[in-house]
């Protein structure tokens, strides 16, 4: 946790100071772009750094068939580093690591003489389920061959390390302990008090001792530069260990020892001999993270002498620089003027747009208020007119004796329409297109000759002949409603043929 806080706050200050510099590390100098040669100038001889690195470690070794899973660990330390030409340079320095390593194995089973009271046997014991832990810290020393170009950088060589302080912690969950009397063949696992039973949960923490290590190193990253002495490195880095560092554990170390008495601690398997020989005879360190260094750099007086003194004082170049800087201000006073006056012309350009587009808007809806307005005089013309023309022709449909609408002059016993009969619908088809929400009543109407029945049907089918003619011709059947009165309403007494003409008729009547 504490790495990635300064993580993100070493990055937080490289992304402040740099984020408006481009990767090749371009500066603005009295108005002029930086030139190449300069650039180089600017590279440091030497460095100073401080660093730390996070990431996967391991105190490899494999014991019993089963091997030590890798840890969490990482580096603290300074360096200095000599650059001898442009690109390339020495690395050395002091680096505190830390490796860690965790081991599990299912079962664990020994035996070893011991003595007790006088008494020769051999103590027999075995483990489940035992888990241990190790940490140990190295005090590196790198020799490492630099190279850097750009924002780019990359590191390889080698690193000697000393163990200061090593670790462990181990623990199991059942153990069962018995000694054994060869002489008797007496196998004694009780009682619990002389060290004897099964016991729950033992653990055990100690020391552990590792020899020198030698790395095989490289890293390669970023650089920012953050001023002209500081830079921000980001890296990534890898230290595998070269040779064996375990310290063999002497016969007499046992991974759990007999005290005589019921409590019992369990050791470090890498530390521990089985069966007369060291249970692990082979330890490799391994390390592999990212690392953050800040570097403070500077140049020898070598460097310092050869380099121009940019800082000497030329009144020609001061006075020329002067000059451009008055040129510059002049330029943007410029600038600022003829961007206030567009600033101007286009408010009042937006000013004017928005009043002329109020102004549209305003007569738009005054037309379209007068558009409305002719349109319902219009339709209330149109309906006065077609409610004048619907009263002129009921006036005349009834001055000619006809209650709505009229046709007559069919032939005894037919339905079919004559011509007479069509102009009279015609009429009555004029009303219903000019009035679309009337309604129309058809009834069918015959003169006495037939039966009462036979006239019903007869005059149902004149009253569906007429419907069926203003039906083809647009009108719509809800609109149109026939009934059959056969002979039951005369309207001339049915004496004569032309009073019988007269009672074979359709009349039309409007409902609504």
């Amino acid at each position: 946790m504490r790495f990635y806080m300064l993580a993100t706050l070493c990055f937080g200050i490289a992304f402040n100071q740099t984020f408006a510099q481009t990767s090749n590390f371009v500066r603005p100098s009295y108005g002029e772009v930086e030139t190449e040669s300069n650039q180089k100038s600017d590279l440091t001889t030497h460095e100073l750094s401080a660093a730390t690195g996070n990431g996967v470690s391991a105190i490899g070794y494999k014991a019993l068939d089963s091997k030590s899973t890798p840890g969490y660990g990482g580096f603290w330390g300074i360096g200095y580093s000599c650059f001898f030409g442009e690109h390339w340079g020495l690395a050395t320095g002091l680096e505190a690591a830390l490796f860690s390593s965790g081991y599990k194995l299912a079962s664990f089973d020994d035996s070893y003489p011991s003595r007790v009271e006088d008494e020769d046997f051999d103590f027999r014991y075995s483990l489940s389920d035992y888990s241990d832990a190790h940490r140990t810290l190295y005090l590196n020393v790198p020799l490492m061959l630099r190279f850097r170009t750009g924002i780019f950088h990359a590191a390889l060589g080698g690193k000697a390390g000393f163990p200061l302080n090593g670790t462990y912690s181990s623990k199991a969950s059942k153990l069962r302990a018995a000694a054994y009397y060869p002489q008797s063949d007496l196998l004694l696992d009780a009682p619990l008090f002389a060290g004897f039973g099964n016991f729950e949960h033992i653990s055990g923490k100690g020391s552990f001792k590792t020899r020198a290590a030698f790395f095989l190193s490289a890293e390669a990253g970023v650089r920012w530069k953050l001023n002209d002495r500081l830079a921000l490195y980001a890296t990534a880095y890898i230290d595998y260990g070269l040779n064996n560092v375990a310290s063999p554990a002497p016969a007499s170390a046992h991974l759990t020892e007999y005290n005589g008495s019921d409590k019992y601690a369990s050791a470090s398997l890498a530390a521990s001999s089985r069966s007369g020989k060291p249970a692990v005879d082979k330890i490799n360190l391994f390390s592999t993270g990212v690392k953050l260094a800040l570097a403070f750099g500077f140049k020898s007086k070598k460097a310092k002498a050869n380099q121009p003194d940019r800082n000497a004082p030329n009144e020609e170049a001061r006075l020329a620089e002067e000059r451009r800087q008055l040129e510059r201000e002049r330029q943007l006073a410029e600038e600022r003027r003829r961007l206030a006056e567009e600033t101007q012309r286009a408010e009042a350009e937006r000013l004017a747009e928005a009043q002329r587009l109020a102004e549209e808007r305003r007569r738009l809806a005054e037309e379209e208020e007068r558009r409305r307005a002719e349109e319902r005089a219009e339709e209330e013309r149109r309906r006065a007119e077609d409610a004048k023309r619907l009263a002129d022709e009921q006036n005349r449909k009834k001055r000619n004796g006809r209650n709505g609408g009229y046709a007559n002059g069919y032939n005894a016993g037919a339905a079919l329409l004559s011509n007479i009969n069509k102009a009279d619908l015609d009429a009555m088809l004029e009303v219903l297109k000019n009035n679309s929400d009337s309604r129309i009543l058809i009834e069918g109407h015959t003169c006495s000759l037939g039966t009462p029945e036979k006239n019903m049907v007869i005059g149902q089918n004149r009253a569906n002949a007429a419907k069926a003619y203003l039906m083809e011709r647009g009108i719509e059947a809800f609109r149109i409603d026939t009934v059959s009165k056969g002979d039951t309403e005369p309207v001339v007494p049915n004496t004569t043929d032309a009073n019988r003409r007269k009672n074979r008729r359709i009349v039309m009547k409007i409902i609504e």
